[in-house]
């Protein structure tokens, strides 16, 4: 299966030019991203639990160098047998961040040599320029 979203990473990584962070950027607004839960829920009910029982729900919390990002990944194939997989877009993700204290970076395929960290001034653009 040819993940696109994570060539296109890879395509960034190996020569960081705008114009491959742009064809990220318009993947990203039109296309779902995926992130994993402890339990099987619905992206509506996900949305109405209380914060401090979603950090327990979401299984998507990176830690680097002390930071919170906000995990998401390219396709589902990187789930464990213990993850649920919920299929997203990014609005949804930045709704999810808000409930999250201390996390307001979004970091793409964690644990990949292609992962890819959107920092808050991408996010507005994925905001506002959608």
């Amino acid at each position: 299966m040819e993940d696109k979203l994570s060539n296109l990473i890879a395509r960034y990584n190996a020569d960081k030019e705008l114009n491959n962070l742009k064809d990220i950027l318009d993947y990203l607004q039109s296309k779902s991203v995926y992130i994993y839960t402890t339990i099987k829920i619905s992206k509506k009910k996900l949305k109405q639990i209380p914060k401090d029982d979603l950090l327990m729900i979401l299984n998507n919390i990176s830690i680097i160098n002390n930071r919170q990002y906000f995990s998401v990944y390219s396709n589902n194939s990187f789930t464990s047998n213990q993850s649920y997989c919920l299929e997203v877009n990014m609005i949804d993700c930045l709704q999810f961040m808000k409930k999250m204290a201390k996390t307001d970076e979004i970091i793409i395929d964690p644990n990949t040599e292609n992962s890819l960290i959107l920092d808050k001034n991408t996010i507005k653009y994925l905001k506002y320029y959608r």
